[in-house]
């Protein structure tokens, strides 16, 4: 399945910037304060459709 990853909706804040990944098996969100039971010791990271890697903090 191809990875595909399109940019939905842009703001002036980077942090409200949403992307849809038709081959994601996580579903992530850069805003924490719209999380409940957030967990901040989870560290990982993400692979994106690019092959590039990015850090993930919290779940």
């Amino acid at each position: 399945m191809a990875q595909d990853t399109k940019e939905i909706k842009e703001t002036e804040e980077r942090n409200e910037l949403w992307f849809l990944d038709s081959g994601c098996s996580n579903h992530m969100i850069g805003n924490k304060s719209w999380l409940f039971d957030y967990d901040d010791t989870f560290k990982d990271s993400v692979k994106l459709g690019d092959d590039s890697k990015m850090a993930v903090v919290g779940k």
